[in-house]
C-alpha cells in the first residue's frame, strides 16, 4: 500500500475473506516486525525445526 488508506482498505478486505481465522489456525506465525536479515534469521531456524520434525 502506498499510504495508510490503502493499507486499511487491504486489511479491512483481508478480514472480510477470513484471513484472521487463518492466521489463527496457524501452527506457526512469524511476526515481520524486524528487519530483513533478522526476519530471514527466524524463519530459517523455523523450517529447520520443521525438517528435522518431520
Amino acid at each position: 500500500p502506498k499510504n495508510w488508506m490503502e493499507f486499511h482498505e487491504r486489511d479491512f478486505r483481508e478480514l472480510k475473506v477470513g484471513i484472521g481465522n487463518v492466521i489463527a489456525l496457524a501452527d506457526y506465525m512469524i511476526v515481520n516486525e524486524v528487519s530483513i536479515g533478522e526476519f530471514k534469521r527466524k524463519a530459517g531456524e523455523l523450517l529447520m525445526r520443521l525438517v528435522e520434525n518431520a
